[in-house]
């Protein structure tokens, strides 16, 4: 079993408007949510933080490594691009529906339910609300976990199970993803992109913390960060 815990090491930075950013990576459909006029009479921005995940993902098809340290061709990647992008637009369309206000975790957790199985994946938790950027930071947590647990834990068999469960804490939210029933899980040899996603969007957008344990039995995901809402 190896465990990772990273915590916060936040850098101020200037921001960029959500749509000269996100919409010109992301196609005419985000970009017409993100130049909506709600968004802009509401001021939405988004930190330098968001755009250079943006730009780094796109960078990965020009590297030959894949989520969670896998090796995978160029083309692999520009698939993973695409999949993260619309995992983006899925957190920008219930922005959108919430009037570019607070969002409902839950629906974070379910919107990606419905992607990968609501069958497999078992949530509880009360009724949290998240501001945009924690939001959008949370909702990329989610995809690329659940997209890593499609691939190779999990949800990558007929018997796997993923449950996320969360609470309130004080001032903070407390998340746990476990999954149980997949292959046996072994550590890997270096961080990928997806991983350092990952971390970066808890520690760096959300102000949080994540400890990792690569349980044999299955992944294990805690995460801690401010409830700002």
């Amino acid at each position: 079993m190896v465990r990772m815990t990273r915590r916060s090491a936040l850098g101020a930075g200037a921001a960029l408007p959500l749509a000269g950013a996100f919409g010109a990576l992301a196609g005419p459909a985000v970009a017409q949510g993100a130049m909506s006029e709600n968004a802009k009479k509401r001021g939405f921005m988004l930190g330098d933080m968001e755009v250079s995940t943006l730009l780094a993902g796109t960078r990965t098809v020009e590297e030959p490594q894949g989520t969670f340290g896998m090796n995978v061709s160029p083309e692999e990647f520009a698939d993973k691009l695409i999949a993260r992008l619309h995992g983006m637009a899925r957190a920008y369309a219930l922005l959108a529906q919430s009037h570019w206000s607070a969002v409902a975790l839950r629906d974070l957790v379910q919107t990606e339910a419905d992607v990968f199985g609501r069958e497999r994946i078992r949530t509880e938790g009360p009724d949290l609300r998240l501001p945009p950027r924690d939001a959008l930071a949370l909702g990329m947590v989610l995809h690329e976990l659940a997209t890593n647990a499609a691939k190779y834990g999990a949800l990558s068999n007929d018997a796997g199970l993923v449950q996320i469960r969360w609470r309130q804490e004080a001032q903070q939210v407390l998340l746990h993803w476990q999954e149980s029933g997949g292959p046996q899980v072994r550590p890997p040899v270096e961080n990928g992109f997806g991983f350092k996603l990952i971390d970066g969007q808890v520690t760096a957008q959300m102000d949080g913390e994540i400890d990792t344990t690569f349980a044999p039995e299955g992944l294990q995901i805690k995460l801690r960060f401010p409830l700002r809402v």
